[in-house]
């Protein structure tokens, strides 16, 4: 008897336990894709991390956005500041912010090597971390455990009187722990996950140089707690789910939240064109790596045709996007046997 209850019980925990994943570079967004992302910054109270450990359970239904970002996943090739982040091989452009985030990515680790700000009003026209943040270390499994540290530092001419230049200098700790897996549902759906805890210390150090000598100005220390959510299912391919938690209280602050994951179709004999400006106003250069004869077609997000040019042996087209409502494009190009040649994205602005 005592025999048959533990084998219903093991019968049990089997049926109950979310198995264990592993997060690997193949499960990972592949370029030309589009993400929606949420930002709830007044979380409902069910909202928490909960515990670390194996087989826990989140519920996150709740979150709602107070506002959402787009997310354009490109070749490096693609983005106006390439020459910047020469090491990059994938990048991602967040078009309500005009930045473009550069990383390194292969089946070892996702590096995050800068950010640039393609936009007249920024205060740096880019960053760049050294060494590189590493982001995932793949494979990500439950108990990894790393710790690095990366800066900024940057030096500009002084907006204040009675010094000539600015230095800045940003130093992060940064302690990764794969504390936890279990089932994380979201507005998206119920999912398998690996959850990540990052403690950070943050070291921020400004010096103002007067008469060629640089005298500190400021030096502050400061901590923070995150989480981050990731799952192995295909269809994601992207964080799930991530709370801030505010220094001082040790509370939730601020959450986001995967909406919408629109992903590029993987076609073996199809490349990505490069293409200028990204985003466009008025015009779009697109460039191809021989002479193509065919048709250029451009498609809204409803997969509705909204232009076409013929192509007649050409390395390039000057393409007019002036008239086209701002949003998200899809464009391909096919020969004239109709095999499709190359296809992307861009952003009209």
């Amino acid at each position: 008897m005592k025999k048959n209850y533990i084998l219903l019980v093991l019968l049990f925990v089997s049926l109950t336990t979310v198995g264990q994943i592993t997060v690997t570079n193949d499960d990972f967004i592949p370029l030309n894709s589009t993400l929606i992302i949420g930002n709830d910054t007044l979380p409902d109270a069910s909202i928490v991390p909960g515990p670390a450990g194996a087989n826990q359970s989140w519920d996150f239904s709740a979150a709602t956005a107070n506002s959402s970002d787009t997310m354009l996943t490109l070749s490096p090739g693609q983005t106006p500041m390439a020459q910047l982040f020469p090491e990059s091989n994938y990048a991602a452009f967040q078009p309500g912010d005009s930045v473009y985030v550069y990383f390194n990515r292969n089946d070892d680790k996702v590096q995050l090597i800068g950010i640039g700000f393609d936009t007249d009003s920024a205060f740096l026209p880019y960053i760049k971390y050294t060494p590189a943040e590493t982001l995932l270390d793949f494979p990500v499994n439950f108990g990894d455990d790393y710790t690095q540290t990366y800066y900024t530092d940057i030096t500009l001419a002084s907006p204040e009187p009675g010094a000539d230049s600015i230095r800045m200098k940003n130093t992060i700790v940064d302690q990764t722990t794969v504390d936890a897996y279990g089932s994380l549902t979201t507005p998206l759906g119920t999912f398998n996950t690996l959850r990540s805890k990052d403690f950070q210390i943050s070291y921020d150090t400004i010096w103002a140089q007067v008469f060629n000598v640089w005298i500190p100005v400021s030096a502050e220390i400061d901590t923070s707690i995150s989480y981050s959510w990731w799952t192995n299912d295909v269809s994601i391919g992207f964080m799930l789910f991530s709370i801030d938690m505010e220094g001082t209280t040790n509370e939730v602050s601020d959450v986001s939240y995967l909406v919408k994951s629109i992903q590029s179709i993987h076609q073996t004999n199809t490349n990505s064109a490069k293409i200028f400006p990204n985003p466009a106003k008025a015009s779009l250069n697109i460039q191809f790596e021989k002479p193509v004869s065919g048709q250029l077609a451009i498609y809204n997000q409803a997969g509705q045709l909204v232009k076409q040019v013929e192509l007649s042996n050409q390395r390039s087209h000057h393409l007019s996007v002036a008239m086209l409502p701002s949003g998200i494009y899809v464009y391909k190009v096919y020969s004239n046997v109709n095999n499709t040649l190359y296809q992307g994205k861009f952003m009209k602005q």
